[in-house]
């Protein structure tokens, strides 16, 4: 049975988090929100936690959302720079 990842609450969460600090123009691909689930739970925090107030949870939920979204930015430049497409203003 295959699952939308925007049917989950995970996503839920991270995408008003993100909206909140953000903005609600930032873009997240599934395969982002997957990277961030798996780097939230890989460190041992708990969505039920994070459900129920645990500010702790939140903070580290945010930092994972910013490591992915940083990531990605860095790897877009990266890739310009290697493909030659990167334009110094």
């Amino acid at each position: 049975m295959d699952t939308c990842i925007k049917d989950t609450v995970a996503y839920r969460i991270i995408r008003q988090m993100t909206d909140h600090i953000w903005g609600s123009d930032q873009e997240l691909s599934d395969k982002q929100v997957i990277a961030i689930c798996r780097l939230y739970s890989g460190h041992g925090f708990s969505w039920q936690a994070l459900m129920d107030g645990s500010m702790d949870c939140a903070v580290h939920l945010e930092e994972c959302i910013e490591s992915v979204i940083k990531y990605e930015k860095i790897h877009t430049i990266a890739s310009r720079l290697v493909h030659g497409s990167f334009e110094v203003r």
